[in-house]
């Protein structure tokens, strides 16, 4: 079963998910958005190595996250470990909403 959130309750949206801080969830209104999310090498040795190529990962918004401030956001453990080692439990990223 898998947990619920306040986009979509208990219907599963897979493992590419993104919870937003009060100032981007806005109220509510940022449900289902797509963000393409990436770690920022130039600040910070957190990043797992990509090749050239690599342009970030896709996530949705599922979620506000309340322990988040200003610009932060709460990936899913598939994302985070994607872009980031999984140690460093936080990281600089980077992220565009396309959608």
């Amino acid at each position: 079963m898998s947990a619920a959130s306040a986009c979509f309750g208990f219907k599963d949206q897979g493992v590419a998910l993104i919870s937003l801080s009060d100032k981007l969830w806005d109220d509510g209104r940022a449900c289902g958005q797509r963000y393409i999310v990436s770690c920022r090498f130039e600040l910070g040795n957190d990043c797992v190595e990509q090749s050239a190529t690599f342009h970030g990962l896709e996530a949705m918004v599922v979620d506000n996250c309340g322990d988040c401030d200003g610009n932060d956001m709460q990936l899913s453990e598939p994302i985070f470990a994607g872009i980031a080692k999984l140690d460093a439990e936080t990281a600089v990223i980077s992220y565009r909403r396309f959608s």
